[in-house]
């Protein structure tokens, strides 16, 4: 989705004021896109409708993430997903998943020094998971990513148990010590609220956008206090969010949903 001038001016305000500025429109196309993310997995997924999928759950750390790719982008996944139909509206470019970690980040460095190369603004927003930091080949990828200033915005879901956050930020500290000039962020968030993960990849994005390097996203699935799996939805968050700012309406969900039942029947008759 190309940037809006409104957008840009939020962009600045932002800068301003500290904190990504989100605007009615945009969190209703959040809320919808989360739905629709939803919808979709459920239709997938064995015995749909009896049960949530088991990807259900990462609606926030996803759709908050990569809402605001824009034309030129690249995505790349860690799991086979339908983000990348939900965002159709956005011309990017999805890089296709592989069972190799080091495969795919020796992949999505090399997009990333191609779209460097061409002087524009698009970046890459890589998704993974919490194993991914143990690999070998994580800390090497990350360190090319830092030294070369390649725009990538890397986003890992992240429980407590795998240490992904204090052992990406050692990674990070080594780095940013090597060179003063290099400043290579890690932003821990909690993985439910999509709000929280937008502001902070709306902020981290535009960092990137601008040439600083990469940065790194860590979505925190785990209840903090505890350590346990957190079990909120975070449709129902967002839906209690919305309320709050009173946006949210059971008619409104009950129109999203029927957009989405008309879809498929138009589809299945095709």
């Amino acid at each position: 989705m190309a940037t809006t001038v409104k957008d840009k001016a939020a962009t600045k305000a932002a800068s301003k004021n500290g904190f990504s500025l989100i605007s009615d429109s945009k969190l209703r196309q959040i809320y919808s896109a989360m739905l629709t993310s939803r919808v979709m997995e459920e239709r997938s997924a064995p015995n749909s409708g009896r049960k949530k999928p088991t990807a259900a759950g990462l609606e926030a750390m996803e759709i908050g993430a990569a809402i605001n790719l824009q034309p030129g982008d690249y995505l790349s996944l860690v799991r086979k997903s339908h983000l990348e139909v939900v965002l159709k509206r956005n011309s990017k470019k999805v890089i296709a998943n592989t069972s190799s970690v080091k495969r795919q980040l020796d992949t999505i460095v090399s997009v990333a020094r191609q779209l460097k190369s061409t002087g524009k603004l698009n970046i890459v927003v890589a998704f993974f998971d919490g194993k991914a930091a143990s690999e070998k080949a994580w800390p090497m990828a990350l360190s090319n990513a830092v030294t070369e200033s390649l725009p990538i915005l890397f986003v890992v879901k992240a429980h407590m148990a795998e240490n992904v956050a204090s052992e990406t930020q050692q990674i990070a500290d080594e780095l940013n010590s090597r060179n003063r000039k290099l400043f290579f962020p890690v932003i821990p968030v909690d993985g439910k609220d999509v709000v929280a993960v937008y502001r902070v990849a709306f902020e981290s994005g535009a960092r990137v956008r601008e040439g600083t390097g990469p940065a790194l996203i860590v979505c925190e699935m785990d209840e903090r206090n505890t350590g346990q799996p957190d079990t909120r939805d975070p449709i129902d968050l967002m839906e209690s969010y919305l309320a709050a700012k009173r946006l949210y309406k059971p008619a409104w969900k009950s129109a999203v949903l029927r957009r989405l039942d008309a879809s498929r029947d138009q589809s299945t008759v095709r």
